[in-house]
């Protein structure tokens, strides 16, 4: 594996040519056509941006903010990760490990209680510790109140901060402008 280096940006110091190679590797990694994922331009999430040799983006994952509560208890800090890609023909190479490793480190350091996303790819985040959420997931949008929710199926990675939970018990996630998870 030749010179990979993950840069760590915010959604607002993206600039207009970074936004169009995120939207372009999203648009490969996922096979659809524009607007099928997460859009980086409407967010001021966190972005691991993931290049190779000579600025070859080839990983991406924006981070969210998000606040829940488990079985109806607190309120704690969650960071959801989304627009998780690898360029396809770099895919099998450790640069998505690499990339979400690094998510799970930097929120770590950054004092969060959860990460928590959904995905159909479970398997591959158990490999990596994630652990499958068992129990009712519900979001918490301001328009339109509760509703349940169940796939893609719902990841946690526990972190130092993380309470003490049941993987059953009832997780609600609030939302913010409509984005969830």
């Amino acid at each position: 594996m030749d010179h990979f280096r993950l840069l760590v940006r915010s959604g607002k110091e993206l600039g207009a040519y970074q936004k169009k190679e995120i939207k372009e590797l999203c648009r490969l990694a996922f096979k659809e056509e524009e607007g099928g994922y997460p859009d980086p331009s409407l967010s001021d999430g966190i972005h691991f941006v993931g290049k190779r040799g000579l600025g070859l983006l080839i990983s991406h994952c924006m981070v969210v903010d998000r606040s829940f509560s488990i079985g109806g208890k607190g309120s704690f800090t969650m960071a959801c990760p989304t627009a998780l890609a690898t360029h396809p023909d770099y895919r099998g190479r450790g640069y998505g490990r690499m990339t979400v490793m690094e998510v799970c480190r930097y929120y770590e350091g950054a004092g969060y209680d959860l990460i928590m996303m959904t995905t159909e790819e479970t398997r591959w985040f158990e490999s990596l510790g994630w652990i499958r959420w068992k129990g009712p997931l519900a979001l918490d949008e301001p328009r339109s109140g509760l509703s349940p929710f169940s796939r893609p199926v719902p990841m946690i990675y526990r972190l130092s901060k993380t309470p003490p939970i049941s993987l059953r018990d009832d997780l609600t996630v609030v939302c913010k402008g409509g984005v969830a998870v």
